[in-house]
């Protein structure tokens, strides 16, 4: 739809659509007051490193992690199923 509600029928139509909104969105002057997150961080003392093990995984592991999924769940935002 354009800005007046209007229905776009083409292909043309719509992507000239799509580039006047992201123009519009995109070219926007700066915002007045911005925040500075390095201060933010200092002051909690935030960790630049987290204790994560990123050695190689095995087989073993993988299997007993995809074993342990509920029948017919899907693990994340992939939605790909188990197939064994």
């Amino acid at each position: 739809m354009d800005k007046n509600g209007k229905l776009l029928m083409s292909d043309e139509e719509q992507n000239n659509r799509k580039i006047e909104h992201f123009r519009d969105i995109l070219n926007q002057a700066d915002p007045p007051q911005t925040y500075n997150f390095d201060d933010e961080r200092e002051s909690i003392g935030a960790v630049d490193e987290l204790d994560v093990n990123t050695g190689n995984v095995c087989l073993d592991e993988t299997e007993i992690t995809i074993g342990s999924l509920r029948n017919k769940k899907v693990p994340g935002l992939d939605e790909i199923q188990q197939n064994y």
